[in-house]
């Protein structure tokens, strides 16, 4: 938990469903927060719902990956709580496709073309070798080393340049939140 005068945010990093209870449960000892960092990503095994629903974020950043972290459970969870204003990521995620938030508050995209093939392109078949196309086919163009295909695999970001989400806070509780790549900015008053 940082706080700031009035601004209060929690990061738990890695912190999983288990020791989030303990958090919560009887008692919530956080309280609520104006700002929170997803847990682990935005991985399903952190971020439980009745944490994230005490803690009644106003806003969240999501730290996730293309394909790391940003799952439809924890973007679930996140549209299922009252009084989220925005959420903010810091890679669009294709592990939930359409469900992303609009790209103004995405700080790292990649390509539309990429983003259309990884939406358009059914899954590998199990056992297939890596890079295959459904049915075992190899990969064609946006294959391994294609577009969107860095060394974290396929659908992997590049990082290069790599942007970030900003947060800038003051002591009255107000904050400000900028996507770096885009150099979109929004202002949150502080809450009554």
């Amino acid at each position: 938990m940082l706080t700031y005068g009035d601004f209060r945010t929690i990061d738990l990093g890695d912190l999983t469903w288990n020791g989030e209870l303990d958090l919560m449960c009887p008692t919530n000892r956080i309280g609520t927060v104006d700002l929170y960092l997803t847990s682990h990503h935005g991985l399903e095994k952190s971020g439980s719902p009745a944490l994230v629903q005490a803690l009644r974020p106003r806003v969240v950043v999501m730290n996730n990956g293309t394909r790391k972290g940003g799952t439809s459970e924890v973007f679930a969870a996140l549209q299922e709580t009252a009084g989220i204003e925005d959420l903010w990521q810091l890679h669009w995620s294709y592990n939930v496709g359409l469900e992303n938030a609009p790209a103004r508050f995405i700080a790292n995209i990649d390509e539309p073309a990429t983003i259309a093939t990884v939406l358009t392109t059914p899954p590998p078949t199990p056992g297939a070798p890596p890079g295959a196309r459904a049915g075992g086919a190899p990969a064609g163009p946006g294959g391994p080393g294609g577009p969107g295909r860095g060394p974290g695999g396929p659908g992997a970001a590049a990082h290069s340049p790599a942007h970030l989400i900003k947060v800038t806070a003051l002591q009255d509780g107000t904050f400000t939140v900028t996507n770096t790549r885009n150099g979109f900015s929004k202002t949150y008053r502080a809450r009554p």
